[in-house]
């Protein structure tokens, strides 16, 4: 078992890392792309508005907005998402330029961002907001683009292929509480990032909600885990974020101790 506690401003986060068992189930998502189509203004919030579920529950995820910032050789992509912690689902986002003729500006370094949204165990009829950042888009001549294309797509959850013998799991309990009383936060977004060496997995990104505890259980595979990054926020409070790395020992700790 490895503690580790983080402090930084307004949340104060522990952390648990025990090996488990872990049994994966998520809903069957409606088939086909929601897509948007817009204006590019760069540096700017921009309405969205795709929702996406299933059958049963029709407002799984919502993309209220994204932005574009110009950031030398790369853009920025951030956006706004809500979901409804009633279920896991596993999402597909793509953010896609074109020029004033709608014709595709691609780029083979461009990458998607897959996102898995956990179900709570407490709460599950309110919808949970996060404002996060998109994997990055590379500039290489691209700032003429004109428009903006957002793609948001049901797929399976890669973390639920960690099944066979030599795939080590782990359940990590995340905590978040109060600075000033210490007193736990419920409701609070956990967004946990994992990356993995060799391309086992894409970069997953995942959020969970706290409960009345402040408490989040965590699904990790760590064979072949490269790095780890949780990030906590809750309106009111100072977001914090911690980040461990499987290759360095000058980290408090690394991956290789989980």
């Amino acid at each position: 078992m490895l503690r580790h506690k983080i402090f930084i401003r307004n949340l104060f986060i522990v952390i648990v890392l025990n090996v488990a068992t872990i049994n994966f189930c998520c809903a069957s998502v409606s088939s086909g792309d929601k897509v948007y189509e817009g204006k590019l203004t760069f540096n700017k919030d921009l309405p969205v508005g795709l929702t996406a579920g299933t059958s049963e529950y029709s407002d799984l995820v919502r993309i209220n907005s994204v932005s574009v910032e110009d950031n030398e050789d790369t853009f920025n992509v951030f956006a706004k998402i809500s979901w409804l912690p009633v279920v896991d689902s596993t999402w597909k986002i793509k953010v896609e330029l074109l020029d004033r003729e709608g014709k595709l500006l691609h780029n083979a370094r461009d990458r998607v961002t897959i996102l898995t949204c956990k179900s709570s165990n407490s709460d599950k009829t309110s919808m949970q907001d996060i404002e996060m950042q998109l994997d990055q888009m590379f500039n290489d001549g691209r700032r003429h683009a004109a428009r903006f294309r957002v793609t948001l797509e049901p797929v399976d959850d890669p973390l639920a292929k960690a099944k066979s013998a030599e795939d080590k799991l782990h359940t990590i309990n995340v905590t978040t509480i109060g600075e000033k009383d210490k007193k736990p936060l419920a409701g609070s977004v956990v967004m946990v990032d994992t990356y993995y060496l060799h391309n086992k997995y894409p970069q997953i990104r995942t959020l969970y909600i706290t409960d009345s505890r402040g408490n989040c259980e965590v699904n990790l595979d760590d064979n072949e885990l490269a790095r780890l990054d949780i990030t906590a926020q809750k309106q009111g409070f100072a977001s914090i974020k911690r980040t461990w790395y499987n290759n360095s020992s000058s980290f408090v700790a690394p991956l290789v101790n989980i």
